[in-house]
């Protein structure tokens, strides 16, 4: 923590704000309010919402510094630096804090796991603004300062009448906003921009197998490019054990945005892009996600290069199919003859089994947007763009 001229300052940055590299200052978008007007409009931020943002803008706002005040609840000081495996009423105190401030480390149960390990990382990027290659997943003491202290996110879209969805791929993190006010913040896992070669299984009603009645296998080609801008939440699949077998992947509990893309949990959602296209979540989180989000409800997605209304709603890449790729024959083997025999027993032949081997696989700094934009999303209709990450 920093002093300065005697008083003890804290980061927190309030709604089209974005948090400045000194993790010490609270930045802010001043809209033209005076420091009393922006220091009351914080103050209510933080008790409304209790949470910190911390998007990094293409152009950096004006800033200003707020100052603790008498009414700031004591504090509890961590004593050691936690990470993997530990367990103890500490870990049980990290994970309680981050539940206040909205990230999801699983169950209050004291033992650092992979699932804290995640919020921690999501903090990281958003809050400390590390840089994704460098995150650690542990909780100094320093760390711990920042995190107890008041925090405040707020979204890069404001006034939208419902439910929005933010995602900053050069963070890769997510953030959940009703009215203005974030209910869930997320690490998430997006697509690698490399290209991808595999056989696919494909559910019927998914693009690829849309008027089919049983799941198909394709061969497939793509490129994995998680596309900047504005979507909305379309169809949605949670029946049964909630998995689903997409053209371009296997997801759980998929709610799609953008044609066979869809924000979905995955069983590897790493600390690097790893995805055909999707936004993979922690399988925890995938839970309920669907219970957040309707049908309508705006995706917006930042590659860091525009803003998403700059792009509209833009298909990913579209796949094709691979030449190389055969279907497996459906017409048993001809008992007369047989390409290859093997001797079953006396005056008896088999025909040798074929094995076919497959395999699944930021804020801005002018004015704030207080509608929603005039693109529709399709997504759900037409051709074969991106899909689900590999489990």
């Amino acid at each position: 923590m920093q002093t300065r001229g005697g008083a003890r300052w804290t980061p927190a940055v309030i709604a089209g704000g974005v948090f400045a590299a000194v993790v010490a200052s609270i930045a802010f978008a001043g809209g033209g309010k005076s420091s009393g007007e922006a220091s009351a409009t914080l103050t209510q931020s933080v008790a409304d919402a209790g949470v910190l943002t911390s998007q990094t803008a293409l152009t950096a706002p004006l800033t200003t510094p707020v100052p603790e005040t008498a009414a700031t609840v004591p504090r509890t000081p961590l004593d050691r630096t936690l990470g993997k495996g530990m367990t103890g009423d500490d870990v049980r105190m990290v994970q309680q804090r981050l539940i206040d401030l909205h990230f999801d480390p699983g169950p209050v149960d004291g033992v650092y796991g992979t699932k804290t390990i995640q919020s921690v990382w999501a903090f990281e990027k958003l809050v400390l603004h590390v840089p994704p290659a460098k995150i650690k997943g542990r909780v100094t003491p320093e760390t711990w300062d920042v995190m107890e202290g008041p925090v405040a996110i707020g979204p890069r879209r404001t006034g939208l009448s419902t439910t929005h969805f933010e995602v900053y791929l050069p963070e890769q993190v997510a953030v959940l906003f009703k009215d203005d006010l974030p209910i869930l913040v997320t690490h998430i896992s997006t697509g690698t921009g490399e290209e991808w070669k595999a056989v696919v299984t494909i559910d019927p009603g998914e693009v690829g197998n849309e008027k089919g009645t049983e799941p198909i296998k394709e061969g497939i080609i793509g490129t994995a490019i998680t596309p900047g801008g504005t979507f909305t939440f379309d169809r949605r699949y949670v029946d049964g054990d909630g998995w689903r077998e997409g053209k371009l992947g296997r997801m759980y509990k998929p709610v799609y945005f953008d044609y066979g893309l869809a924000v979905h949990g995955s069983g590897s959602v790493p600390d690097y892009p790893a995805s055909h296209g999707c936004v993979r979540l922690p399988m925890h989180i995938a839970e309920y996600f669907p219970t957040l989000v309707k049908r309508g409800d705006w995706i917006y997605i930042w590659d860091g290069k525009k803003e998403p209304e700059a792009y509209g709603h833009q298909p990913a890449p579209f796949d094709r199919r691979d030449p190389d790729f055969t279907q497996p024959s459906t017409t048993p083997p001809s008992t007369s003859s047989p390409a290859k025999s093997t001797t079953t027993g006396p005056g008896t032949t088999k025909p040798e089994a074929s094995t076919i081997t497959t395999t699944t696989t930021t804020t801005t700094a002018g004015p704030q947007t207080t509608s929603a934009p005039a693109t529709t999303s399709s997504g759900g209709a037409g051709g074969a763009g991106g899909g689900g990450g590999v489990p």
